[in-house]
């Protein structure tokens, strides 16, 4: 079906291009014409229009079945309830993602990573639900150089994160209006920090703690666009 989707082709070139069996080709164009899927010629055979959009949703969603295996690790004995039903159709944008995973030779794997990531860009927003001491060092050095920020805080943290940045850094990267800050109140349980150039996705366990040791990442376009859409998402409803 893929070898007929856009271009019209007689059986010898798509065993050709397929190195299947010219009986299984035969039998299966067959079945497809009884099914109406083909339109056909003296040329040979190519998908109908309303088949070729079934055959793409097909595939979307084989690519997505691949994608939640290749990291079921990952969304194994974890929370996902934060991110919609409009967000998880297009979770195969994830698929050029890597986990990164601490270990006992390096412990801090996960946060060193992050931190790097963070102070080397010139854009950044996050979802955060918890402080680690390091995070509102390295905004106030972002604030400082005029990096773009935007911060969705948790209730519970939003006022001892601001204070950990130090106020006066606060209010100058508000004025300059080179940092924005909101803050949620129900639980959100995701981690999330992005920019132009990545995306890190954090998961819950099912025991509300946050999985230190292990994080999605990517520089991949769509998965980067997949983050901030999502983000956005969160943020506008904050």
């Amino acid at each position: 079906m893929n070898s007929i989707a856009n271009t019209i082709k007689p059986i010898k070139n798509i065993h050709k291009e397929t190195n299947l069996p010219y009986s299984a080709i035969s039998i299966n164009i067959k079945h497809l014409e009884e099914r109406n899927f083909l339109q056909s010629d003296y040329n040979g055979y190519i998908l109908n229009n309303l088949t070729k959009i079934f055959f793409k949703e097909l595939i979307e969603f084989n690519k997505s079945i691949n994608m939640v295996n290749k990291f079921s690790d990952f969304f194994k004995d974890h929370k996902f309830e934060e991110v919609d039903e409009d967000f998880l159709k297009d979770i195969v944008s994830l698929n050029n993602s890597e986990i990164i995973e601490s270990s006992l030779v390096d412990v801090y794997k996960v946060h060193n990573t992050i931190i790097k990531s963070i102070s080397n860009s010139n854009e950044v927003y996050c979802v955060f639900t918890f402080i680690h001491p390091d995070y509102p060092v390295v905004f106030q050095e972002l604030v400082n150089n005029h990096v773009n920020i935007r911060l969705l805080l948790s209730d519970d943290i939003f006022s001892t994160f601001k204070d950990m940045m130090k106020n006066k850094i606060v209010d100058r990267g508000l004025k300059n209006k080179n940092l924005n800050l909101r803050r949620f109140k129900n639980p959100k349980n995701l981690f999330l920090i992005g920019s132009n150039d990545f995306i890190y996705l954090g998961l819950f366990k099912e025991d509300n703690s946050f999985d230190q040791n292990r994080i999605l990442f990517s520089t991949n376009k769509n998965a980067i666009k997949w983050g901030t859409e999502l983000f956005n998402k969160l943020y506008e409803c904050s």
